[in-house]
């Protein structure tokens, strides 16, 4: 464990030790109905979304206490695990709401600009991840325990996070994924390493003037990757986290949905071509309906020159 995370570490225990764990009432309800939640709907990193869509209206008391739940009186730990916990949910109820959908990128603004109401503020994901969590407290160990709903992400605990275990559970998290061969990928003959593009988009949370990215994911390794490996970058699995045996459901849904967005985009298309033919058509009848009235003005205007010439020359 590096300096740094060592004094994070140390500055929650003495933040647990000095104001207890015990928490709120309204803290601990919300730990409690966390708990309950993923134990029911999570296994192994995987949700199921299709099962828990048909339950949503059973969720309303957690999606309350994440809106209304108070941290004016809150620790240091007791908000970290209050915000992570309403990050993983959250990103979970939504795509249950979508559901089936290929992938939480795939919702337009799903991490940017769709807002939630989180202790009395109105938040994005993004928000709460950066905002409330790893700038707030210079702590880059909770980009790997915030679920985005993706196969690359790190295994989601089947479990709350709470503020009297925080310290074990994240670094508990950190030292399953960095060991895990389909998460860190070293080729021993080549003197490389692939690693997660979560490295890359956040280089300068891991290569700082303390660290490296090696280091860093060293100190949570059983077997150290040398430091003259090379570092390269997989792509990011962005595929939903559901159980392999709904796979092939989720695929056959999301196809039914698109042909079904594509008829009702061929059926848009044919009635709005029928409404320009009928455009066209009624301009034409008033154009035609202009042109007669025209022709009969002038042959009226003409006969009456007739009329006048008639009578002048009978004078």
């Amino acid at each position: 464990m590096s300096i740094h995370t060592k004094i994070i570490a140390l500055i929650g225990l003495l933040t647990i030790s000095f104001l207890g764990h015990s928490g709120t009432p309204q803290l601990n309800t919300f730990y409690a109905k966390v708990d309950i939640f993923l134990k029911s709907y999570s296994s192994f990193g995987d949700v199921d979304y299709e099962r828990l869509q048909k339950n949503l209206d059973n969720e309303k008391d957690i999606i309350k206490l994440i809106a209304t739940t108070k941290l004016d009186e809150a620790s240091i730990q007791e908000k970290k695990a209050f915000y992570i916990n309403s990050y993983n949910v959250l990103v979970i109820l939504e795509l249950a709401k979508r559901y089936p959908v290929a992938s939480a990128i795939k919702v337009v603004g799903f991490f940017d600009q769709v807002k939630y109401k989180v202790a009395g503020e109105m938040l994005t994901l993004n928000d709460i991840e950066f905002s409330k969590l790893v700038e707030k407290y210079n702590d880059n160990r909770l980009y790997f325990v915030l679920a985005c709903g993706a196969k690359g992400c790190p295994k989601l605990p089947a479990k709350a996070y709470k503020p009297n275990l925080l310290e074990e559970q994240i670094e508990s998290v950190l030292k399953q994924t960095f060991n895990r061969i389909d998460y860190i990928k070293v080729n021993n003959n080549d003197k490389k390493v692939l690693i997660s593009k979560v490295f890359q988009w956040y280089k300068k949370d891991f290569d700082t003037e303390v660290s490296t990215t090696l280091q860093f994911i060293n100190e949570y390794r059983k077997e150290p990757i040398p430091e003259d490996y090379k570092i390269a970058y997989y792509e990011y699995d962005w595929n939903l986290n559901i159980p392999n045996n709904n796979q092939e459901e989720n695929v056959a849904a999301i196809k039914e949905e698109k042909k079904k967005e594509e008829e009702k985009v061929e059926v848009e298309t044919e009635e709005v071509e029928e409404k320009m033919e009928e455009i066209e058509n009624e301009t034409l009848e008033e154009e035609e309906k202009e042109e007669v009235e025209i022709v009969e003005e002038e042959e009226v205007e003409e006969l009456e020159k007739v009329e006048e010439l008639e009578k002048v020359e009978e004078e």
